[in-house]
């Protein structure tokens, strides 16, 4: 989630600490939520300031397949 959390960042032009920022979420938290599962509550705060879905961040499109 960590990684599709960064593309999206980057995507339009803002920082990690922004998106937290703008999410009332506590600084540094994205980065642990690839050993800690965040609170929905967190990862829907998140998808809205970014503009996307919950599910759109926990999908890992592509990870899963048995090629």
């Amino acid at each position: 989630m960590v990684e599709e959390i960064k593309k999206a960042c980057s995507d339009r032009l803002m920082t990690i600490a922004e998106l937290e920022k703008l999410a009332k979420i506590p600084e540094n938290s994205i980065y642990k939520w690839d050993k800690h599962s965040p609170s929905v509550e967190r990862v829907a705060r998140v998808a809205i300031v970014l503009g996307v879905t919950v599910d759109s961040l926990i999908n890992r499109k592509g990870d899963m397949h048995n090629d």
